[in-house]
């Protein structure tokens, strides 16, 4: 699906923007909130153009995966047992990084440790991305950051090219700690329009 939507040069993106600070309206009616603001990151860094598509509510948006007019959906959701049986689902994003206990090793005096040692002459692959992760270097054999209460993007059942793309920018994301930055400007934007209240 990914040389699809590449060929499409669009990313359609469902949503549902009734629940701030993730997406909401602004105060011109369009759909703004830190998932759109995700939503952004990842057209970009696909070098697709977004083209947002606001639903009625969330079964409504994830509607839209089923009947063929949205790629994914980006709307606040929570992995579950049933969303993995029916749907393409991403690696989680916007939690808290969960950190394991490694005990601290002593490095010989000169030497790089171990870790800096590997990155240096690890397999890398490079992932283009021109949002805010700008040019990228991501491990070849990466893993998923571990997220403690994270939110997962929706795709096609069985449709793994364009959710591998998406866990590549969504690494970044995490690493990088960019989606804290768009929540916390989410947030402040609600706030001001007093959808708090």
């Amino acid at each position: 699906m990914l040389e699809t939507v590449q060929a499409e040069g669009k990313l359609k993106v469902a949503l549902s923007p009734d629940y701030a600070p993730y997406e909401f309206l602004s105060k011109d009616g369009l759909p703004t909130g830190s998932d759109v603001r995700l939503s952004e990151y990842l057209a970009q860094g696909l070098g697709l153009e977004l083209l947002l598509l606001p639903a009625e509510g969330l079964e409504g948006a994830i509607a839209s995966i089923d009947e063929g007019s949205a790629h994914l959906v980006i709307s606040c959701l929570k992995d579950t047992p049933e969303r993995r049986a029916a749907y393409a689902v991403s690696d989680p994003y916007g939690g808290t990084p969960v950190q394991a206990e490694a005990p601290a090793e002593e490095t010989p005096e000169g030497e790089a440790p171990a870790e800096e040692a590997a990155e240096t002459e690890g397999e890398t692959s490079k992932s283009e991305s021109q949002g805010d992760a700008g040019s990228v270097v991501i491990p070849a054999d990466y893993t998923p950051i571990p997220m403690e209460n994270g939110l997962v993007i929706l795709g096609k059942a069985g449709d793994e090219s364009l959710m591998e793309a998406v866990n590549e920018l969504i690494y970044v994301l995490n690493r990088d700690g960019l989606y804290e930055g768009y929540l916390r400007e989410a947030i402040l934007e609600a706030d001001s329009l007093r959808l708090f209240d």
